[in-house]
């Protein structure tokens, strides 16, 4: 006699065709209703408890900010004194205020350290005479299509800026104020870069006035 395991071998009674059947249909009604659009999965957090996301998006920005300004602070080092290292020096101390005013919010903390950064590169590559590796035709085609394009949106989002900035009254010598002057000239050479296929210099450009439109947004 065969010593192999089967049912029998078990000693466990044998199911009937029909109650196989019945319990393959009520797992397969299952699962269909838990994939079903309605189904959700219970959240860990509801209601007060999504505080906890804010507090983890409070916490990165203030991170970002700390690591834009670092190395914003060791660009600043080495340029050579001018007129717009002036300049980025006082938005360096800007940011570090915002970084210290528990009232400013990180966000604009760290949109505005962002900027900081970009334009720090930018005039680093202007003092260095810093020229991209040569590029085909091809790119520099795909280059000005997608830098037209990102100019036309930057520009939308200063004027949007504009209109926030207007709209607060008593203003004139707020940082906003001195922000949206920074992105104005971002912008303006953004699109000198632009003419000139500086595709490095008006990237960092764009860049700026991107970060300095959330800023003020978030002011």
């Amino acid at each position: 006699m065969s010593n192999a395991l089967s049912i029998s071998n078990l000693g466990l009674p044998a199911r009937s065709p029909g109650t196989a059947v019945k319990k393959a249909a009520k797992k397969a009604a299952k699962k269909t209703a838990k994939n079903a659009p309605s189904y959700h999965h219970p959240k860990k957090h509801v209601g007060p408890g999504q505080e906890h996301k804010s507090k983890h998006d409070a916490q990165a920005d203030l991170r970002r900010a700390h690591l834009h300004l670092a190395r914003a602070f060791s660009l600043l080092g080495v340029l050579p004194k001018s007129n717009a290292v002036s300049e980025l020096k006082k938005l360096y101390s800007l940011c570090r205020d915002f970084s210290d005013a528990k009232s400013t919010s990180p966000k604009a903390t760290a949109e505005s350290a962002r900027a900081l950064e970009h334009l720090c590169f930018v005039t680093f590559a202007v003092s260095h005479s810093s020229s991209g590796d040569p590029i085909s035709n091809e790119l520099q085609r795909d280059l000005d299509r997608h830098f037209q394009h990102d100019f036309q949106k930057q520009t939308a989002h200063l004027e949007e800026a504009e209109a926030t900035v207007e709209q607060r009254v008593g203003e004139r010598h707020s940082p906003a104020t001195a922000l949206l002057d920074l992105a104005r000239h971002a912008l303006a050479t953004a699109e000198q870069m632009l003419r000139k296929e500086d595709w490095y210099l008006a990237h960092e450009c764009l860049r700026a006035t991107d970060a300095i439109t959330k800023a003020i947004e978030h002011l």
